[in-house]
């Protein structure tokens, strides 16, 4: 009965009748957010620069766990598509409880807590990197560690970005965007100095990035009184069953919702058929095609975020209206892109291609974040957003699973051109048998 109380179920009607006070609100509607103090000031400001921090850390990250596992350990495209898996395959399991977390809790607090929780394994993948002590297994441990962190930060990190973004909701998105992007580009170029300083010392570099995020965060306001009786309205139980409960409930609010439910459908796909070639296949190119270093995987791996911040900064002054078309839109023109990666094409006719990638990325991510961000009820943000996350996340494990497989057997040309086609595909169904195209 308690669990019953704390915890309703929002699809239900009984749900909806614990959930609300006005008996004639729904709760899968978008609730409307209560601006902080610092809503389009000081608050949102101290957001981003939190979002920079980890995400320019995430940027180091991709290129030096990449250069170990390719360049140090010349591990084979299987264990790299293990290894990529690992630090995608947390989010399966723990994005939704994340929601729950970021519903339950100060979203702010918990990043404040994950800054300083994160740099430890960066620190041991250090150490061994200087001791000659490096592993498959020693880096699997590694990337699931900072997979599990990632799973339980980024349902807060969105959850935040409604509280800070004040009435230009577009606006705040777009920019949250070109400032992860734009620092994950940053910390890319960066980690390719490993070539002159050595793993060792760039990962120190890197645990320093993820520490400098707690400052940041604890500068955004806190909650109001308002926000606060709103959070303790809808307070979650603690226990197991409530958990699980509210885990579901994201979920179910996406699946019951027409407006988010296609969009999940595109969101997933995308993490099947191109962060997973991407992540595995990219840093395969560089070695086996075009005989590169770190510092070249640093440039492969900058440009696509350069893309994504250069459309993301024009959607910021121009906005977007029929979201649901651009983002079909942009899938297909990024699954002509991907075809082209992996075939032998000349470098700058490669790099050109993977920016032009991050082009796409940048209509289809704003998009689809500012549609789930408009259509999020606010006491169950956290945890619908987590859904969101878990598309990306979730679809990624697959596809770098399947393509550290595939690559033996139809090369890295043909890798890349199924999972274009598998996407190009796709897109032309929902264009004929969705509503995504109505969404405005």
């Amino acid at each position: 009965m308690a669990l019953e109380q704390n915890l309703p179920d929002p699809t239900t009607e009984a749900g909806r009748a614990t959930t609300r006070p006005d008996d004639a609100a729904d709760p899968r509607a978008p609730a409307p957010r209560i601006p902080s103090p610092g809503a389009n000031g000081d608050g949102y400001v101290w957001f981003t620069a939190e979002t920079g921090s980890w995400f320019g850390a995430f940027g180091m990250q991709g290129v030096l766990f990449s250069w170990i596992l390719v360049g140090e350990l010349d591990a084979e495209s299987q264990w790299v598509g293990t290894a990529q898996t690992s630090s995608m395959l947390p989010s399966l399991f723990l994005l939704l409880l994340g929601g729950v977390i970021a519903d339950r809790f100060d979203p702010r607090r918990l990043l404040v807590v994950l800054h300083l929780l994160a740099p430890l394994p960066v620190v041991l993948l250090a150490g061994a990197a200087a001791t000659d002590s490096l592993s498959i297994p020693g880096v699997i441990a590694f990337a699931l560690a900072m997979g599990t962190l990632t799973a339980l930060g980024n349902p807060a990190r969105d959850a935040l970005l409604a509280r800070v973004a004040g009435a230009d909701l577009m606006g705040a998105v777009a920019g949250m965007t070109a400032v992860q992007f734009a620092c994950q580009a940053t910390g890319a170029i960066t980690a390719g100095l490993a070539r002159l300083v050595g793993s060792p010392l760039m990962l120190c570099a890197h645990a320093c990035v993820l520490l400098s995020g707690a400052a940041f965060a604890l500068r955004v306001p806190a909650r109001t009184p308002a926000e606060r009786a709103e959070a303790a309205r809808h307070h979650l139980d603690a226990s197991l069953g409530a958990t699980l409960r509210g885990m579901r409930q994201g979920l179910s609010i996406v699946l019951h919702t027409p407006e988010l439910r296609g969009p999940l459908t595109g969101v997933f796909a995308v993490g099947i058929f191109f962060i997973g070639p991407f992540t595995v296949g990219v840093p395969l190119v560089i070695r086996e095609i075009y005989a590169g270093n770190v510092d070249q995987l640093a440039v492969a791996l900058t440009l696509f975020p350069l893309g994504t911040i250069s459309g993301s900064l024009v959607l910021r002054r121009t906005g977007m209206t029929r979201k649901g078309r651009s983002q079909l839109l942009a899938l297909g023109v990024a699954s002509a892109f991907q075809a082209c990666l992996g075939t032998g094409i000349p470098f700058p006719l490669f790099a050109g291609a993977v920016f032009a990638w991050g082009l796409a990325g940048a209509v289809f991510i704003n998009a689809s974040r500012t549609i789930f961000q408009e259509h999020a009820p606010a006491a169950y943000r956290g945890r619908v957003l987590a859904t969101y996350q878990l598309g990306f996340m979730g679809g990624g494990p697959i596809g770098a699973l399947a393509t550290g497989f595939a690559v033996p057997l139809v090369g890295l040309g043909g890798a890349f051109g199924l999972a274009a086609g598998a996407m190009a595909t796709l897109v032309l169904a929902m264009s004929l048998f969705s509503r995504v195209p109505r969404i405005p």
